[in-house]
Parts: C-alpha cells; sequence; structure tokens
C-alpha cells in the first residue's frame, strides 16, 4: 500500500514509519511502501487539538446549564404538583405563660357546612381566678390546634374548649370556656358568639361566668 513524504521542519519523513526520507525517494528506504504525492504537515499540530478541547469543554459547560436548569424546572413543577392541598393551615401562637396544671378530658368534632370545627374539655382546679383560667384556654386551644393542624392533616377553622372542676361533670357545667375563630374564616362562617359577659381578646373569646351551672355541679355527681 502506498503512502506518502511529509514535511517536517528536519526534512521529509516517511508518514507510515516516519523515517527520515530523500525528498525525491520513490520507496521508503526503512519500510519499503512507496511513495505517493507528498504533503506538508501543519506547522502547529497542537493549535487544532486545542481547539477542539476547549470546543468540548464549552459544549460540555453548556450541557451542565442545561442539566441544570432541566432540574429546576423539574423541582418547581413537583413542588406545585405535591404542594399540601387546601393552603394556609391556621395556627394559635403557643402562650407565653407556662404551662398550668390541667387534663384534657376529651376532644369531639363539631364540623358544620365545610368548616372543620373541633371542641375539647379539660379539668382544672375550680379555686383558679380568671387569669389562670384563662392560660388554662389558652393552652387547651394552643395544643389541639397544633396538634391536628401543624403535625395532623386537619384544618381546623373554630375550636371550642370548656374547662371543667370535675372529669364526670357536664360538658355545661364548665367554670370557664372559649371560641377560637380562624381570623382567616369568612363572617358568614363564624359561629355565633358566646354573648353575655363574654370578652374578646384577639381571635379567642373567653367567658368565665356561666348562668346555667348548675348550684351541685362542684360537689360530686354528674351525668
Amino acid at each position: 500500500m502506498p503512502t506518502s513524504k511529509v514535511k517536517k521542519e528536519d526534512g521529509f519523513h516517511c508518514f507510515y514509519c516516519n523515517a527520515v526520507v530523500d525528498q525525491d525517494a520513490a520507496a521508503c528506504p526503512q519500510c519499503g511502501r512507496e511513495f505517493g504525492t507528498s504533503a506538508e504537515r501543519p506547522k502547529s499540530a497542537a493549535a487544532p487539538i486545542g481547539a477542539r478541547i476547549r470546543r468540548a469543554n464549552k459544549d460540555r459547560r453548556r450541557g451542565y446549564r442545561l442539566a441544570i436548569i432541566v432540574l429546576l424546572v423539574a423541582a418547581v413543577l413537583l413542588a406545585i404538583m405535591f404542594r399540601p392541598r387546601g393552603g394556609r393551615k391556621p395556627g394559635f401562637p403557643r402562650p407565653d405563660s407556662p404551662r398550668p396544671e390541667f387534663v384534657v378530658l376529651e376532644t369531639w368534632d363539631s364540623p358544620v357546612k365545610g368548616v372543620d370545627r373541633m371542641s375539647v374539655s379539660v379539668q382544672a382546679d375550680s379555686g383558679l381566678g380568671q387569669e389562670e383560667l384563662r392560660a388554662v384556654l389558652d393552652w387547651a386551644l394552643y395544643l389541639t390546634i397544633d396538634r391536628h393542624n401543624r403535625l395532623g392533616n386537619r384544618k381546623l377553622r373554630v375550636v371550642w374548649a370548656y374547662v371543667l372542676d370535675r372529669a364526670d361533670a357536664r360538658r355545661s357545667d364548665w367554670i370557664a370556656m372559649a371560641i377560637w375563630v380562624d381570623p382567616g374564616l369568612p363572617e358568614s362562617r363564624h359561629p355565633a358568639g358566646i354573648g353575655g359577659d363574654a370578652t374578646r381578646i384577639g381571635a379567642v373569646e373567653y367567658d368565665f361566668t356561666n348562668t346555667v351551672r348548675r348550684p351541685d355541679s362542684g360537689r360530686g355527681g354528674g351525668e
């Protein structure tokens, strides 16, 4: 198979075996291959290789940037697809006062017209003053809302809290009660207020006067 002569800085070389050959030689004295047409070797072989490397690096960086953009778009789409349904979950601020002594007796659901509502009753000492009872109510509301809204899958919008002085007392014989209504709930969906001597602080309405409490409710007995 014929080969060719390549001109380099030190003269002509055989393209096949790189042996030095005479410019007019018809065949390579080392490998014996006949010469066809001669060709000059590019003066700088490193330049095209370097350009190809730079081009490859540039294409690789462009590919990295494109991959990052694709991943970011995918992450945003996944976040939108799997975000919690129902929007914001209402919350109740953690009371600043230390938690008073009380026992949670029961909780029960009171949903109406698509509004998630719940009631909770707790037992506390009947000798507590209004500020202490308000602290009991605040903690009962906070624990109930935090447990079901933040830690659970509920979206409570209204919570009633009742303080009883005995575990077997009627719910109607409360010594203090409160209603919390999510400030984001439309006015038309609000429950009826307590009325009477109730006082409102923020989103909570408190009442410490139970006019229907039985006279013997604090001396044992119950439903």
